[in-house]
């Protein structure tokens, strides 16, 4: 306390010891004086605060889109006084998608104003394509000469700036394809379903998934492909045809099969639906029959059909082929096979659409490839071809047995061009049209090949040095480490590799020059990291090009990749706590692990046995992580004695909803309880002699009774310790 009250009594008297310069504060603290110089104002000077300029503009300017706009200003002197060289600079600090056009002077060089007057002048505004009408703060900065000295001003406007209103209301509309659609179906057959995918609003839908839903094990699956159709982008009016192979099940019963198609896309620019606009996702619910065909002694069908899946252009050529099967039992004899395009206007055969084919035994299949070529005068929609199978075997009596399939080719035709209309689309674009992988199911850590085809949309300018360059999103773990971190200790940080490395090449592309509504393939080889995690990741397509006049340009595409981790799951020992006996419990474990990098979905335990019965039957794990084990432990009891069997079925849904299923069996010996022999194993004195069975009985009995009071002895005195030491 001492010691802070002199702390305290130095500084007042260092304070009180600050000499006061004269013209701030005599020596008495009591009055205070200040010096002030006089200065007085001669006729030719005139101080800064009588002289300040005016300055106002134009409210509300109108900016359209890749245009800019002038903004009046008008600067006023409302002095007495005439001042010289006047500039004045527009500048708008921190610009958001709206920027001075120019340097920003308001006039072409320096003005007089004089006292009592105005001047006007103008600047521009620049908006980028993106920009939202909002009121901008533009910051005028002006220097001029009053009686030969420079003068500097500042003053601050703002100017409301509105853009056009531009369609951001993208809608999507599903509808099935007639001139190829079947109602009904043979149980057994494979066939297509055609739809048309159409944007129906007035802005271009991107990042369109088409999902199709309700397929069945055994009723209607997937004959070949993905259950998921991806189009990068649907311009307003504009349609692309998607299609799905599916088939039916020789076992599934006749009747009328609910399916549906759900749909997600994303609008121009916007990650959120606002209000009034369209759903951002939806369904398109459509039937199947399936007609429960009896078994024909002969039967050939249609398998592994492939056609183009996306538009192709006219004269292009068109291949399809497919596999006949024999799947009767009898050889199918005077087999015609033939392929007919059923509009010879738009579609033509190139090559012979009838073969005749050897005799095909049960069992045996045989190839054919037909070739067709679009027309010149092919127009914009779905061209069906029928392929069709004619044959007769031993039992055939009357009329030949068919077969036939209706396969859509989409041709889409270029728009006929007006000479009297006006470019409408005078920037070109480029986009990526189609993409697809192989293999379709990309595993992590195993490299894969991305096919890529760029079509330049503009119809009537080229465009040239062309260069494409991929990046992707960063790389996550399946392990929840990074990749660069696996092989250190602590925590790791984020992972910011990309997820996908080129392999062989790089990332960058160069074209020399895509035509007017033409396409060209690129393909690149890519792979992940064995630790990367099941998603589907995004991959984004960077363009920079340039047209005839050399102008540049950039745009962006985005590719949905999808990767899938190997599901692994491991079984351990099954081991059993004793001998197995009639009636008796005895207690069987087994470990399992989840020694793969991804999730295990629906993990489900199943123990079956005859003879047996068991506490714990059915044991439901549920999601299993990767990295985790778990232990099924149940207590079988045995109804009769004997060799036995158990098996051990572990079932799971990996990351692409596949269900796998594991089994184990495990064969054990069942001792009879009732009839085992007490007497033999510990012998008794029948004629009066010593009783050991009763005496060593008696001691363990007594042993027991010991063991316990000394137990409950000691773990009393343990707590009377304890409570000693509380107090």
């Amino acid at each position: 306390m001492k010691k802070f009250l002199c702390i305290i009594f130095t500084l007042i008297f260092f304070i009180s010891s600050v000499p006061v310069s004269a013209g701030q504060q005599n020596k008495t603290g009591a009055d205070y004086e200040f010096a002030v110089t006089d200065t007085k104002l001669t006729n030719n000077d005139v101080a800064v605060s009588d002289i300040k300029l005016n300055v106002s503009a134009t409210q509300t300017v109108t900016v359209s889109e890749g245009t800019s706009a002038a903004v009046d200003v008008t600067i006023t002197n409302n002095s007495d006084k005439k001042v010289d060289n006047v500039t004045a600079q527009a500048v708008i600090e921190n610009p958001d998608k709206a920027y001075i056009d120019g340097d920003g002077y308001i006039y072409g060089g320096a003005v007089n104003i004089y006292g009592g007057s105005s001047e006007r002048g103008s600047f521009s505004i620049r908006t980028e394509s993106d920009f939202t009408s909002k009121t901008i703060p533009i910051k005028i900065n002006l220097r001029y000469y009053l009686n030969g000295k420079v003068q500097d001003q500042s003053e601050t406007i703002y100017v409301r700036v509105t853009a056009p209103e531009k369609p951001v209301n993208p809608a999507i509309e599903i509808s099935k394809v007639d001139s190829v659609w079947v109602n009904k179906v043979d149980a057994g057959k494979e066939f297509q379903v055609l739809f048309e995918v159409k944007n129906t609003g007035d802005a271009v839908a991107r990042n369109i998934k088409i999902s199709i839903n309700g397929l069945e094990t055994g009723k209607i699956t997937l004959a070949n492909g993905l259950s998921t159709v991806d189009i990068t982008a649907l311009s307003p009016g504009d349609s692309q045809f998607v299609s799905f192979n599916l088939k039916t099940e020789q076992s599934a019963p006749g009747g009328t099969y609910m399916l549906d198609l759900s749909y997600s896309f994303t609008g121009e620019g916007d990650s959120t639906v606002d209000a009034g606009r369209s759903p951002k996702e939806g369904k398109y619910q459509f039937s199947m029959g399936v007609i429960k065909a009896p078994i024909s002694q002969s039967s050939l069908e249609f398998k592994n059909i492939t056609f183009p899946t996306g538009a192709v252009g006219r004269n292009q050529s068109v291949k399809i082929s497919f596999d006949l099967v024999n799947t009767g039992k009898y050889t199918a004899e005077n087999i015609k096979v033939t392929a007919n395009s059923q509009d010879q206007g738009g579609l033509a055969s190139k090559s012979v659409s009838q073969v005749n084919v050897k005799p095909l035994a049960p069992g045996k299949s045989a190839h054919f490839s037909f070739e067709f070529i679009t027309t010149p005068a092919a127009e914009t929609k779905n061209y069906p071809v029928e392929i069709k199978a004619t044959y007769t075997d031993e039992k055939t009596t009357e009329s030949s047995n068919e077969n036939s399939q209706i396969v859509g080719v989409f041709v889409k035709a270029p728009k006929e061009k007006d000479p009297n209309a006006k470019d409408q689309s005078p920037v070109p674009k480029l986009i990526i049209e189609e993409y697809s992988f192989d293999p379709q199911i990309i595993e992590a850590g195993r490299p894969f090949k991305m096919y890529l085809k760029l079509y330049n949309t503009n119809a009537n300018k080229n465009v040239r040095n062309i260069k494409i360059f991929l990046t992707s999103d960063i790389q996550e773990s399946a392990t929840g480490n990074s990749q660069d971190s696996a092989n250190t200790s602590g925590p790791s940080p984020s992972s910011t590799a990309s997820v996908f490395t080129p392999v062989g090449s790089s990332n960058t592309f160069y074209v020399d020059n895509i035509g007017p509504g033409k396409r060209v393939d690129k393909e690149i080889t890519l792979t992940t990291v064995p630790d990367t995690a099941a998603k589907t990741y995004t991959v984004i397509a960077n363009f920079e090009y340039e047209d005839a006049q050399a102008n540049k340009y950039e745009a962006t595409e985005q590719i949905g990749v999808p990767v899938v981790q190997q599901a692994k799951l491991e079984v351990g020992e099954i081991v059993p706590q004793s001998e197995f006996s009639t009636g008796m419990d005895t207690p069987l474990s087994v470990d399992f692990y989840n020694t793969g990098k991804a999730t295990l979905y629906n993990v489900m335990v199943k123990i079956t046995g005859k003879d047996l019965k068991f506490d714990t039957p059915t044991y439901y794990k549920g999601n299993f992580q990767p990295g985790s084990s778990d232990q099924f432990s149940v207590n079988i009891n045995p109804e009769s004695q004997g060799k036995k069997k158990i098996t051990l079925e572990f079932t799971f849904e990996d990351s692409t909803g596949e269900t796998q299923s594991i089994k184990r069996d495990y064969e054990f010996e069942v001792m009879d309880f009732e009839g085992m022999n007490f007497e033999e194993d510990f012998p008794v004195d029948k004629g009066g002699g010593f009783p050991f069975i009763q005496v060593i009985g008696a001691v363990v009995l007594i042993g027991a009774g010991v063991g316990t009071f000394l137990l409950i002895r000691k773990r009393k005195s343990q707590d009377d310790e304890d409570e000693d030491l509380e107090l």
